[in-house]
């Protein structure tokens, strides 16, 4: 295992996945306008930027005993980001992609906290295995960001 928690290789990844998600549980809302193509890709990819800045600026890991705080900062940085995208109604035309993204994101936000505990019990060969289905979700998720056209959330 790495110097560092594993945990911390996936900040970015865990804040994605709670914006994709609240991009999702955004649709449908009675009382929002949805946005077009190019005001949902511009908004959601400030969102995108300014919650990767925030969680570059997280302190580094202080080691395994630190997961729980570490995951906690991560959550509260990515919460902001959620209640955020949860104001955007994207347009029709991108529902399908934000779906099938959202089920990705879904999956991968399960293995994150799988993964925190997994680190928290220092078990290396689930860390391991957990990391590497995390990327591969993250991967297809990134993919579907990209084709939506966003540019930042697609990182």
């Amino acid at each position: 295992m790495s110097r560092r928690p594993a945990i911390s290789v996936h900040k970015a990844a865990l804040a994605l996945a709670l914006i994709a998600g609240a991009v999702a549980v955004g649709c449908g809302g009675e009382d929002v306008k949805r946005l077009t193509r190019a005001e949902f890709i511009s908004r959601a990819d400030a969102i995108c930027k300014a919650t990767s800045a925030k969680l570059s600026s997280l302190p580094p890991s202080k080691g395994l005993e630190k997961v729980d705080e570490e995951a906690n900062a991560i959550i509260t940085v990515s919460a902001n980001a959620f209640a955020a995208f949860r104001k955007l109604e994207p347009p029709l035309e991108l529902e399908q992609q934000v779906t099938q993204m959202t089920a990705l994101i879904a999956k991968q936000i399960e293995i994150t906290g799988v993964l925190a505990n997994a680190v928290s019990k220092r078990d290396t060969k689930a860390v391991e295995t957990l990391a590497r289905a995390g990327d591969r979700l993250r991967e297809r998720s990134s993919s579907l960001a990209q084709q939506i056209g966003l540019k930042e959330c697609g990182r």
